[in-house]
C-alpha cells in the first residue's frame, strides 16, 4: 500500500518479499516513471505485472567483482547500477525520495537513507523498457538508462565505464510460491535491435539473489 506523498521511487524499489496488494492515493504522488504521466506509468507497471504477478517489484542484488560494481534490481520497475561496491544492508534500505502523508520527511515504518547530493555517490538508474516471455516459465525484462534532465554526471573513470551501459537485461524464472530464485543480469551498451542481432556474446552476466527481508 502507498500512503505517501511526493516521489514514490524509494518505496517502490525496496518492496519486501510479499505481494504488491494495492497502489492508491496516486493523485498525491509523482508519476511512477519520470518520463511518463501517471496514467501511462500505471499502464507500464501493470504491463510488467501481467508477465509475472508474483515477482513485480521484488528486490534482488548482484555483484560484478571484475568491475567492482553493485546492482540492485526491483523487478519490472527499475535497476540501480553502482559503479562501486555497496553492502547489501545499504542497498536494502529505501532512498528517502518520498514524504509521509502529512508531508514530513519521516518517520516511516521502514528504514530509509538520504539520496546523496554527490553525483559520484549516486547509482545510475534504469527504468523498465519492456518485458516478454522467452520460453515457458522464463522472462526477459529490459531496463533503459534514465539520464537526468540536468545532464550532469560524475566524471570519474568508474562512472565513465558504467555510462557505456545503456541497457540492462534481467533473465528470470517465473516466480513460484514465494520461494527464493536467482536472477541473471546481462549488461549491454547495444540498442535493443543491435542486441537482438548480435546476441549476448559480448555481454557480461552475473547472478543475483533475493533480498533477505
Amino acid at each position: 500500500m502507498v500512503d505517501l506523498r511526493g516521489n514514490p521511487y524509494g518505496f517502490l524499489t525496496t518492496h519486501p518479499i510479499s505481494p504488491l496488494v494495492t497502489l492508491h492515493h496516486l493523485d498525491l504522488i509523482d508519476p511512477l516513471f519520470p518520463t511518463l504521466n501517471q496514467a501511462d506509468s500505471i499502464a507500464k507497471l501493470f504491463g510488467s505485472y501481467k508477465m509475472d504477478p508474483g515477482r513485480i517489484l521484488q528486490k534482488s542484488f548482484c555483484y560484478d567483482l571484475r568491475r567492482n560494481w553493485s546492482v540492485s534490481v526491483s523487478w519490472g520497475y527499475s535497476v540501480e547500477l553502482y559503479p562501486f561496491l555497496v553492502n547489501v544492508g545499504e542497498m536494502e534500505t529505501a532512498f528517502r525520495t518520498m514524504k509521509t502523508f502529512t508531508m514530513r520527511d519521516g518517520p516511516f515504518m521502514f528504514n530509509t537513507r538520504p539520496l546523496s547530493n554527490d553525483l559520484c555517490g549516486k547509482p545510475l538508474i534504469y527504468y523498465v523498457d519492456q518485458v516478454h516471455h522467452i520460453s515457458e516459465g522464463n522472462t526477459r525484462s529490459r531496463y533503459k538508462r534514465y539520464d537526468a534532465v540536468s545532464g550532469e554526471v560524475c566524471a570519474t573513470e568508474q562512472y565513465a565505464l558504467a555510462l557505456n551501459i545503456s541497457y540492462v537485461d534481467v533473465l528470470t524464472y517465473y516466480f513460484h510460491k514465494w520461494t527464493k530464485s536467482l536472477d541473471y543480469l546481462v549488461w549491454t551498451s547495444l540498442t535493443p535491435v543491435e542486441a537482438e542481432e548480435n546476441g549476448d556474446a559480448n555481454n557480461i552476466k552475473g547472478r543475483g539473489r533475493k533480498t533477505r527481508r
